[in-house]
């Protein structure tokens, strides 16, 4: 059950039985990366590594294991599938990160988990984007990207890092921690969590950010012909990649669940 808070109280999500991640039709992509890249959805996708993609089991967030990108040529690449076409549904994604540098990045986004190219007007590419920004040494932010039928729907989260830009959430990133994202769909709403925590999330540098973003009666769309990449996206209309992720990204998850906030995959879905 979702209890929905007014104003811009964040929405808590009670607790549910737990759910055998193997047999359950709405997990659509599970890869935790603790000894190799594979996927424990039912869907059992297929992960094709490139670069150098590599398993660290030094750092990781959960489950003994990370995938290891050189912000040069690694990635993961899963082909397209009718599951991955949530825009009709609820959804949820998950991804933790860790950077291997805080560095100023000229101005490019870090890419986690996408699907097309939201975001360059390009309808073949439809699909999501999840991000996360560098503004030439002003700090991060989380980017979402999300396809409709009227356009691109773009939003961002507030600064994450402390610093002189307002308003921000006051971390001090590090290189150690790895940090967690949880982007979910709830009827027409967006709500976006950073390492548990709801966070505001708006279309532009709202001074005083909303906690949820209804995209109003607008029709996703996530129906294009290319693959989910997990570390980069895809260029439009090349088949080359760009936006390499720099550092450890681990429990990658997609579902047409809400699995409760701040909740890892791992410890709401029971493994085989």
């Amino acid at each position: 059950a979702v209890d929905f808070y007014s104003g811009t109280q964040p929405i808590n999500f009670y607790s549910r039985p737990t759910v055998a991640i193997a047999t359950n039709t709405f997990t659509k992509l599970y890869i935790p990366s603790n000894s190799d890249f594979s996927d424990f959805s039912s869907f059992n996708n297929t992960v094709t590594s490139s670069g150098g993609v590599s398993i660290d089991n030094v750092k990781y967030d959960a489950g003994g294991g990370s995938g290891l990108y050189d912000g040069v040529d690694d990635l993961l690449t899963i082909a397209s599938s009718t599951n991955f076409d949530l825009s009709a549904n609820d959804f949820s994604f998950y991804v933790a990160f860790r950077f291997a540098s805080i560095t100023t990045h000229n101005n490019v986004s870090l890419s986690l988990i996408t699907k097309g190219r939201p975001g360059q007007g390009a309808s073949n590419y439809a699909g999501f984007r999840l991000n996360v920004f560098e503004d030439f040494g002003k700090g991060y932010k989380i980017e979402v990207f999300l396809s409709s039928d009227t356009g691109d729907i773009a939003v961002f989260s507030p600064w994450i890092s402390a610093g002189v830009l307002t308003p921000n959430l006051g971390y001090t990133l590090n290189t150690t921690s790895f940090y967690s994202v949880n982007l979910i769909k709830i009827a027409s709403n967006l709500n976006l969590y950073f390492e548990g925590a709801q966070i505001p999330i708006s279309f532009n540098n709202d001074p005083n950010p909303p906690y949820t973003y209804n995209i109003g009666t607008v029709t996703l769309n996530f129906n294009s012909s290319v693959p989910v990449v997990i570390g980069a996206i895809v260029q439009v209309n090349t088949a080359l990649f760009q936006d390499f992720f720099d550092g450890n990204i681990d429990e990658v998850f997609i579902s047409n669940d809400t699995i409760p906030v701040g909740l890892r995959p791992i410890n709401y879905y029971s493994l085989p």
